[in-house]
């Protein structure tokens, strides 16, 4: 579920970081719904 643009080194990097990066996007996604 990537972005066509984006590297694969990327894409694995987030991968590895996806915890947190989930967490902050549904803090995020939480804070626009309010």
């Amino acid at each position: 579920m990537s972005p066509s643009g984006m590297p694969k080194a990327a894409v694995r990097n987030m991968d590895a970081t996806s915890p947190m990066f989930d967490e902050i996007m549904y803090l995020m996604n939480a804070f626009m719904l309010l």
